[in-house]
This record gives structure tokens, sequence and C-alpha cells, in this order.
């Protein structure tokens, strides 16, 4: 079992012991017991490239709490051109 921490968004605040809370209060329960499946950390772009989208992950630190509990992380961007109706995923292994 996984847990979709949306960082940006809803404000994480911390992720230990397979414990997460947000600036909401938000608290959900993760199991890292299992399959060692990745933590993903998605940024969603519009107008812009997915690589700004990976570059902003990286610059504003979202990784840092995350890496308390793993260190088994893809970072994904996403892109949407308005123009061209196309959509651009860029996935890379944190290393």
């Amino acid at each position: 079992m996984g847990a979709f921490i949306n960082i940006g968004n809803a404000g994480f605040v911390s992720a230990r012991n397979g414990e997460y809370i947000d600036k909401s209060g938000l608290i959900g329960v993760f199991n890292r017991t299992c399959v060692p499946l990745p933590a993903i950390i998605f940024e969603l772009k519009y107008d812009e490239s997915s690589q700004a989208a990976i570059d902003q992950i990286k610059n504003k630190d979202y990784i840092r709490k995350v890496l308390e509990n793993t260190d088994n992380v893809l970072l994904d961007g996403i892109s949407y051109d308005k123009k061209s109706k196309r959509h651009e995923c860029k996935i890379e292994v944190y290393k």
C-alpha cells in the first residue's frame, strides 16, 4: 500500500514512521513493509516544459521531507501545451 502526497498544494508538513500530516491536519498512513514502491512527486506545468516541472521539484526542495522515509523516489514533470493541446511527461529517478 502507498500514499499519494501532494506536497505543493496541500502544504506537506511531515512524514515519519509510516504516517504523514499535511497543513489541513489530514493524516494518512503508508505501509513500508510491503513491496517497496517508489515515492512519486508530481509537478504540473501549463505552457511550460516538463523539464521546467522537474527543475521546480528540485529547486524548491520538494524532495527533502520524502527522503526522511525513502531514497526510492521518482520525479514526474507533466506539461500541457494550450496551443497544440498536447501533453508531455518526463520521469526522472532521483539519485
